[in-house]
């Protein structure tokens, strides 16, 4: 693809036929503009999407690795499923909650008032658990906690 010049401030979409302005193209590596703008890219991308999962019953979850059945993924508003199942998509996202309470809690000092342990699978790797309270602190944010 040959460079376009930097003065350019519009540019011809092949797909739609429409003058668009230069910020609605994406740029390569090599620096050159492509042909299609962002609009046009996305709707092809996502109907060669849409008529790939039509006839597929399993994917392989990004996450645990194995031939999952479509109905058990998260899809979107276009019924494309997601990279990872529901299972392993609930285990990253709880991972992710306690990994922030024990980086909050180192943070600013907290405790948990109860001093419940949290243990997730095997796979998530992280265990967080709470010394009980021994004081007036409280817990996190959005729970009040009786003492």
């Amino acid at each position: 693809m040959p460079k376009e010049p930097a003065a350019a401030a519009s540019k011809v979409c092949e797909v739609c036929e429409e003058r668009k302005d230069v910020s609605e193209y994406k740029i390569s590596r090599d620096g050159a503009y492509y042909p299609t703008c962002w609009t046009c890219f996305v709707e092809h991308s996502r109907l060669n999407d849409i008529a790939f999962w039509k006839d597929k019953r399993n994917r392989k979850c990004g996450v645990c690795k194995e031939s999952v059945p479509l109905s058990l993924y998260a899809k979107d508003s276009y019924g494309i499923p997601f990279r990872n199942c529901k299972s392993c998509d609930t285990e990253n996202a709880e991972r992710a909650y306690y990994a922030r309470i024990a980086a909050k809690r180192k943070d600013d000092g907290a405790e948990i008032a109860d001093g419940s342990a949290r243990e997730l699978s095997k796979k998530c790797k992280i265990i967080v658990t709470a010394p009980p309270s021994s004081g007036t602190k409280k817990a996190s944010s959005h729970k009040k906690w009786r003492e």
